[in-house]
């Protein structure tokens, strides 16, 4: 695997890997501190938990990454995919992706959150299942309310910052550090996002979370752009804040997750979106080919 040469030493895979865990680690430590004084400081609810996920995405997510960046490279922006030209087509293909995966990935929400244990696992499923409403709890802290400020704040914050930030470490990181390290792209890639998902501590939603950070990846990867890649993710998330608004606004009535779900019967949606989305990643190259 592949060297640096920094301050006279040289620095291979896990010495870089155990820096970039190290810096995590410790930033988390720093903003679980944060977090508490955030909940001390009289803000409501949901003030104090985006105010504690911002500096989660900032000082746990980005910082490790930039910290990395920097010791391998003179030029960190660059070498994170920050620096270079963009392609207008990129985030094109960034939106028909979404778009044309949505039905597929909402059965596969669907599916994945009507999964049942047998008697034997009850009560390892009522865990995962508690895990799962506290995570929903949180959500709904955040996306409560349907003033204009709530949309800004929620889409900034859930939206802008969260995906650049996840981006930044999951991508930007995790993942550029295992390919520049000699690991084979598509290992690094589905590692990198099974860990994205894992993370998030939500089994009911693992698998359509596991291939959205796949998708993120594979952009990246074939872009060269963590803004491409990031800009995806905060589309993504951005959408969910804009259909619960308006939703709490009563502009709409049902979730967008049960767009094309099929409950019972042959799933059509879902393989008509499934076909087209392989077809148009078969054909990839015209937007995403750097």
């Amino acid at each position: 695997m592949e060297n640096n040469h920094i301050g006279g030493r040289r620095l291979g895979f896990w010495s870089i890997l155990l820096i970039f865990s190290g810096t995590f680690f410790v930033m988390l430590f720093v903003t679980g501190l944060l977090q508490i004084w955030i909940a001390s400081s009289g803000l409501s609810a949901r003030d104090s938990v985006l105010f504690g996920s911002a500096a989660q995405g900032v000082l746990a997510f980005i910082v490790p990454s930039f910290v990395v960046a920097r010791l391998e490279n003179d030029h960190p922006f660059a070498g994170m995919g920050l620096a270079g030209r963009q392609k207008f087509l990129w985030y094109v293909g960034v939106v028909l992706l979404l778009l044309l995966s949505m039905p597929a990935m909402n059965q596969i929400i669907y599916w994945n959150s009507e999964i049942r244990f047998p008697e034997s696992m009850a009560a390892l499923e009522e865990s995962l299942r508690s895990w799962e409403e506290r995570a929903a709890d949180l959500t709904d802290v955040i996306l409560q309310g349907n003033s204009v400020m709530t949309l800004i704040s929620g889409i900034l914050v859930v939206g802008v910052l969260t995906g650049f930030a996840e981006e930044a470490f999951f991508r930007g990181g995790l993942q550029r550090i295992m390919i520049r390290y000699g690991v084979n792209a598509d290992v690094a890639i589905w590692v990198a996002a099974f860990i994205f998902s894992a993370v998030h501590f939500q089994f009911f939603g693992f698998i359509p979370r596991l291939l959205l950070g796949a998708a993120f990846g594979y952009i990246y990867y074939w872009t060269g752009s963590l803004w491409c890649s990031a800009f995806a993710h905060a589309l993504n998330n951005s959408l969910v804040v804009i259909f619960v608004w308006l939703q709490n606004s009563g502009v709409m009535s049902d979730d967008i997750e049960n767009l094309g779900v099929c409950e019972a019967g042959f799933p059509w949606f879902f393989a008509i979106s499934l076909i087209i989305t392989a077809v148009f990643i078969r054909y990839q190259k015209k937007f995403f080919n750097r």
